[in-house]
């Protein structure tokens, strides 16, 4: 074993020594993630230079990527000791050939180049600046993104139609479908209006409407939101919620006995118009105590059970504090009174009867063993007696 060890140590000492370690490098500029729609026939041109001067090995310049292609640096390897550790990149954006259609990314990469030291083991660190080119489709191509912002009241909608296809779109509308996520009905729909309906290419516009929910049963919904555009639809769905999810208490151990472990029950009535899972804790002066976890369905009521140490108790009310817990992390908290009266049997003779109870436990052992043993002494004489018999007849 010591000789292992020692294997190791040497092997690691040799990787120490024969290793070269070099400090980060960093691509600085204005442009460190560019995105842009992919023009066929211009030319985008960027700057950049190194955070630290080139190490021994100098560094080399590259492209990578869907638009490495496209992609052309003034220089591929800086020297180490140029002095000039600056370059720039020409984003060429050719019509022939054309990068496939959709969202297309490359990067511009500066990394150190191994040096000619003879080192066996050597941290080469990379830089990149990000590109990201939208490529227009043929003909007209409207993309929906939905965000919604909920209210007590209202929640309002925000559709924005990006237009990435090479013809404009001339004339367009949109519409919100509000579901039932339990049943997958359409409960009504929101007509989106906007300042424009025409969408240029490659540009965008947004629509926006408003959804009354004073009369919704809270829980959670789906909006579908649909823009037809030029004879065309297009959809695009997100989930929203109407109020927050809660639970009620219809009814809790309102008054407990000082004598020992005491149960605590509490009614409680899942409030949401869907299944959640519920957990319940009860804080008590400095007791708290859980109960478990269970999955109510929409508007079900369960009784939770706790068990709660009373010995630190004294008669008279006290303020609890019941918190809530829902599977996804959200929480709520409500306070109820207890009373707390004195206990009807005395703790010591509950005691006394549970050691006498042990103790009469105990001696049903002892005798239930003894009567086992004496039959099973009985049954060994009774082969053994059998045994002798057939010998005697063998005779």
């Amino acid at each position: 074993m010591a000789k292992f060890v020692k294997i190791i140590v040497f092997s690691l000492v040799l990787l120490i020594l024969g290793a070269q370690f070099v400090f980060s490098i960093g691509l600085q500029g204005q442009s460190l993630r560019v995105e842009t729609v992919y023009v066929p026939g211009t030319t985008k041109t960027y700057s950049y230079s190194i955070g630290a001067p080139p190490y021994e090995g100098g560094m080399t310049v590259f492209s990578e990527g869907d638009l490495a292609d496209w992609l052309h640096t003034s220089v591929d390897f800086i020297e180490s000791g140029s002095g000039d550790y600056s370059f720039s990149v020409d984003f060429i954006m050719t019509e022939d050939p054309l990068p496939p259609s959709g969202k297309q990314t490359g990067k511009i990469c500066v990394q150190e180049s191994p040096p000619d030291s003879g080192a066996m083991v050597v941290a080469l660190t990379k830089s990149c600046a990000i590109f990201e080119a939208r490529v227009l489709y043929d003909g007209i191509y409207p993309v929906i993104s939905m965000s919604i912002e909920e209210g007590t009241e209202q929640v309002d909608f925000s559709v924005t139609i990006r237009n990435d296809g090479k013809s404009d779109v001339s004339e367009s509308s949109g519409t919100i479908e509000i579901i039932d996520i339990v049943d997958d009905t359409v409960l009504e729909t929101v007509t989106l209006s906007s300042e424009s309906y025409a969408i240029a290419s490659a540009a965008s516009i947004i629509m926006s409407g408003s959804l009354d929910i004073t009369d919704y049963t809270p829980g959670t919904y789906s909006a579908n939101a649909k823009v037809l555009a030029d004879g065309e639809t297009f959809e695009s769905t997100k989930n929203f919620s109407v109020g927050s999810e809660e639970v009620s208490v219809s009814d809790y151990t309102n008054s407990i006995e000082l004598s020992g472990i005491q149960k605590f029950t509490v009614n409680v009535k899942n409030e949401w118009a869907e299944p959640q899972a519920v957990s319940v804790s009860l804080s008590l002066g400095s007791e708290k105590v859980d109960a478990q976890e269970q999955t109510l369905e929409a508007w079900e009521e369960s009784d939770f059970v706790l068990y709660l140490d009373t010995s630190s108790f004294d008669i008279g009310e006290q303020t609890s504090k019941l918190t809530f817990s829902f599977g996804d992390g959200f929480s709520s908290e409500e306070s109820v009174t207890v009373t707390f009266i004195e206990g009807t049997g005395d703790p010591e003779d509950s005691a006394e009867e549970s050691e006498e109870s042990s103790g009469s436990n105990i001696w049903i052992i002892i005798g239930g063993g003894g009567l086992l043993v004496l039959v099973l002494v009985g049954l060994v004489l009774f082969i053994k007696s059998r045994s002798d018999e057939d010998d005697e007849e063998d005779f």
